[in-house]
């Protein structure tokens, strides 16, 4: 309906309308000489005086249909984008969802990256309580687990960045005899399994696990005899233990044992890959904690993710005590799993987690390798929440092991347009669109296109320069009036400009090499004055 104070107003505005409706494939028709009753018409408490009737395309009309427009509305949930077929906005809740659990999948571009962002770590952090931790095999997540106050490890050797999978919580030192056990006991495990990744063929026996379980509780014994917590258990004091068990074995054969053991941990305590010897030195109590796995050699892939995943099962038990939710997100899940046991434990992780309160979500690039891969075959069983993102031809055809779809919703998955596509939520399956546009405040901290932020970072260092250039001429502006009225000193320039002794001798060696100042001493002072 278009209103107006004058004929000339309202025909402009009409034509507006015409216009726009135009553009958007749909034809508007005025009601000449009967607008009264119109109007009548398009109120909505009035009754139709105007017998003006449309066609419903089969696409518009299914919107209607309750029985095929799916819509996914939880009470409580997060906002995952537009539903494309009814054009209601997506709340979906995971824990409602029988299995909370999500893999989304997408190629490079498609929005997978941005989706997770916005979804499980923007509002997580915004409207829960819950814990966040990331696998993160490109370091991609960094920048904004830093930005929003987590906690990130870098896992290259030889940083000075370390995380102690033995780590001692304050709680656990002062609390009961029990609870004590339980942890050494938990920790034990951890210790044979770390020594098991780090003896790289070379076969781990039930006498290599007895040392390694004797010499753990000798090392946490000690730990626990301390009147205040002051020195922690770590890999090197666990070696150390080994050591003493070597010196103190009754023969050969047990050397032959034990000597194997604590040869292999040298690499990792005094070795290239000593990331895991020492106390950590990043918080591990934060709320979000990023795992940078980037850096790590192949060759030691399997220990750090053995401690990785300990820590992660820890804090989720817990969480499960404290009532606290935590999401644990895996970025690049086929990197994750081309090693045997890293896939083994993920898959183990996802199936043990949700009674712990786990949440889970998985990013990959595409169906065919997943398919691939026994273990992640079976990751996908377990998700309730799948998110398909631009697939291309062959990944969309093998996607049809796994997962029914229609064929409007196989044709979706090749629309190349970033943030479309299919969304599984229990047994509603839906299209939808989560792209954000670039005006939003949002953008620049959850874009990934490497080209896009090249661009942007160009742009900010002209910008930079422009206002330090801008800055370098007000400076020589106030510098050349102040040697107008009299000789000045770099003391003088330092009582009236913010700036350095450095920057003050640098400005006025510039302005006596333009011609602008001549230098001149008195008494031992060096002044500056005005050129002419």
């Amino acid at each position: 309906m278009a209103t107006a104070a004058d004929e000339t107003t309202l025909a402009q505005r009409v034509e507006q309308l015409k216009e726009t409706g135009k553009a958007q494939g749909v034809v508007i028709s005025t009601a000449d000489y009967t607008q009264l009753k119109a109007l009548n018409t398009a109120l909505p408490f009035a009754g139709r005086q105007v017998d003006y009737m449309r066609f419903f395309l089969s696409s518009s009309m299914v919107a209607m249909q309750p029985y095929f427009a799916q819509d996914i509305l939880d009470p409580g949930g997060y906002f995952y984008g537009l539903n494309l077929t009814t054009k209601r906005l997506i709340f979906g809740n995971r824990k409602l969802l029988m299995n909370p659990h999500a893999i989304i999948v997408g190629h490079t571009g498609s929005g997978k990256s941005v989706l997770i962002k916005a979804t499980e770590i923007f509002q997580t952090l915004i409207s829960t309580s819950d814990d966040i931790l990331i696998l993160d095999p490109q370091n991609e997540f960094k920048e904004i687990v830093e930005k929003y106050g987590g906690s990130y490890f870098d896992l290259t050797p030889k940083s000075k960045i370390y995380i102690n999978g033995f780590e001692v919580s304050d709680a656990v030192f002062y609390a009961d005899k029990d609870t004590k056990e339980k942890f050494i006991a938990t920790q034990t495990k951890y210790a044979k399994s770390l020594v098991a990744a780090i003896m790289t063929n070379i076969l781990f026996t039930q006498e290599h696990a007895t040392v390694v379980s004797r010499a753990t509780r000798k090392m946490f014994d000690k730990i626990f005899a301390q009147k205040k917590l002051k020195k922690q258990a770590t890999l090197r004091m666990l070696r150390e233990e080994i050591k003493l068990e070597l010196e103190n074995a009754k023969d050969d054969y047990d050397r032959s044992i034990i000597k194997p053991i604590y040869n292999s941990l040298e690499e990792y305590t005094d070795g290239s890959c000593d990331m895991l010897a020492y106390p950590s030195t990043v918080r591990l109590d934060n709320r979000m904690i990023g795992f940078g796995l980037k850096n790590v050699p192949p060759d030691n892939w399997e220990p750090v993710m053995v401690t990785v995943m300990h820590y992660t099962s820890t804090r989720m038990e817990y969480n499960q005590e404290a009532q606290r939710a935590t999401h644990f997100i895996v970025d690049e899940t086929q990197v994750v799993s081309r090693k045997g046991t890293s896939a083994e434990q993920l898959n183990t992780a996802v199936a043990t987690f949700r009674k712990y309160g786990g949440i889970c979500t998985m990013a990959m690039q595409n169906i065919t390798a997943a398919l691939e891969n026994k273990m992640l075959k079976e990751l996908f069983s377990n998700c309730n929440y799948k998110c398909f993102l631009d697939q291309g031809g062959a990944d969309a055809n093998a996607l049809a092991q796994i997962q029914e779809l229609s064929q409007t919703e196989f044709n979706a998955l090749s629309s190349e347009e970033v943030g479309r596509g299919v969304m599984v939520w229990g047994k509603k399956v839906v299209l939808f669109d989560a792209k954000i546009s670039k005006e939003n405040e949002l953008y620049p901290l959850i874009n990934t296109n490497f080209h896009e932020k090249a661009k942007e970072a160009e742009k900010k260092k002209q910008k930079q320069r422009q206002e330090q250039q801008e800055s370098n001429d007000r400076i020589e502006e106030i510098i050349l009036q102040m040697a107008e009225l009299a000789p000045v000193t770099v003391r003088d320039l330092l009582s009236v400009l913010e700036i350095t002794q450095e920057e003050a001798e640098k400005q006025l060696s510039f302005l006596c090499q333009q011609g602008y100042l001549i230098k001149s001493e008195e008494a031992g002072n060096i002044r500056y004055q005005k050129a002419g």
